[in-house]
């Protein structure tokens, strides 16, 4: 049930993001976490912000380990997630 909230609200913040002129290209987003079940929702690495679709999303443990299926990458800034900010979601 998170996951599929996640998704959909990380959607819309990234698309906010472009909305309010905050992100260049395909750089930068808004990503979401759960930290009691160790998941983060993460936009893909290279992906326009016009691409973006519910289906897209990179699902990852805190360690950065990829745990859904599929050939996308997540977005670079998964590296520094300690030092982001993320969108927490209940």
């Amino acid at each position: 049930m998170w996951l599929a909230v996640a998704r959909e609200e990380v959607l819309e913040a990234n698309l906010d993001l472009v909305r309010r002129g905050l992100v260049l290209s395909t750089f930068g987003n808004a990503s979401g976490v759960d930290r009691k079940e160790g998941l983060i929702v993460i936009k893909p690495s290279g992906v326009a912000y016009q691409a973006m679709s519910l289906e897209i999303w990179v699902v990852t443990d805190l360690q950065g380990k990829v745990k859904n299926e599929g050939t996308l990458r997540p977005s670079s800034d998964l590296r520094r997630m300690p030092h982001c900010t993320a969108l927490f979601l209940p």
